[in-house]
């Protein structure tokens, strides 16, 4: 939730620029559709949605009441508990219904979508604008033919073969993510990603391993007990990276669909806002807006802001 309420004020006013910078009509336009990537299933998915109609229904009362249809399509792994959104979705739109009135709540559309976001999800240039929220860091999958015994992700003393394996399959990953993203997205359009990185260069410090180095010595402790085996520990490794911002960035510019707009670093689980002192934010010029706002994380969130590059 605390990364979701980081997040939408960026989303809103991303979404609120689009139409005052005339990227797009906004009594012209019929329909403006929306993708909420690797959605998950709990209430964040619904806290998103109602923030999005409810900026639209902002810009529509500054608008003489007029607004577009909005069409928003949620996706996640084909194993995500949809059914606990589908059965949400009748009190959610009960509810907006009362908040907006009977005519603008029937100018809402919800879909699903169920693929890996690092296929293609959606047609071709079928999207306005497009969002994902503590997601990227998740692999694809584990790097192939890693030798990493005892351990189950990276760890200090893990050979320099392993970070390197995780570096790499992040960086397939999120190269993969982008070119599909930027298929699917309208030139104009907007996209704005959160995901978890680290706060400094170096993928072996406390900053990306110490909670996973703890949780593996805590399943080793269980071998020795004889309530793991200890061939099931060895075989284990989770398809999980944290990238510094500098990573996203190169990746950014190395697919070159994209233009990055901004990049955010805040801190994640800090308890007071002198904690979030290491907000920094990068203009660089015009690509495509990599879902518009994207996450620069570290146990750090990043936001980035990327925009579809003009051809």
């Amino acid at each position: 939730m605390r990364w979701m309420n980081t997040a939408l004020p960026i989303v809103k006013n991303t979404i609120k620029e689009m139409f005052t910078n005339h990227l797009t009509s906004f009594e012209k336009l019929k329909s403006f559709k929306i993708a909420d990537i690797g959605c998950g299933s709990g209430p964040n998915t619904l806290l998103f949605m109602s923030e999005i109609i409810d900026t639209f229904y902002n810009l529509s009362n500054q608008n003489n009441n007029q607004s577009p249809e909005i069409s928003i399509l949620l996706n996640d792994l084909y194993k995500n508990d949809f059914n606990n959104i589908f059965s949400a979705l009748p009190l959610f739109y009960e509810q907006l219904k009362e908040k907006y009135g009977h005519e603008f709540s029937q100018r809402c559309f919800i879909s699903v979508v169920a693929s890996s976001f690092y296929e293609r999800v959606l047609p071709s240039k079928s999207l306005h604008f497009v969002h994902s929220s503590s997601s990227l860091h998740w692999l694809s999958q584990v790097p192939e033919n890693l030798d990493n015994k005892g351990h189950i992700y990276m760890a200090k003393d893990c050979l320099p073969i392993v970070f390197d394996a995780y570096k790499n399959q992040f960086n397939k990953d999120f190269y993969s993510f982008l070119n599909k993203r930027s298929q699917e997205i309208f030139p104009k359009g907007k996209m704005i990603l959160t995901l978890l990185g680290r706060s400094i260069p170096e993928p072996s410090s406390n900053d990306g391993c110490c909670l996973w180095e703890l949780l593996a010595q805590s399943l080793l402790d269980m071998v020795s007990q004889g309530l793991v085996k200890k061939e099931d520990v060895d075989s284990f490794n989770l398809p999980f990276y944290t990238p510094y911002y500098d990573e996203v960035k190169e990746i950014v510019m190395k697919e070159n669909s994209f233009d990055l707009d901004k990049i955010e670093k805040k801190l994640v689980g800090a308890h007071n806002k002198n904690a979030l002192d290491n907000d920094r934010r990068l203009q660089v010029k015009p690509a495509a807006t990599l879902a518009t706002s994207q996450a620069d994380g570290s146990r750090d969130s990043l936001d980035s802001g990327i925009s579809p590059r003009q051809s």
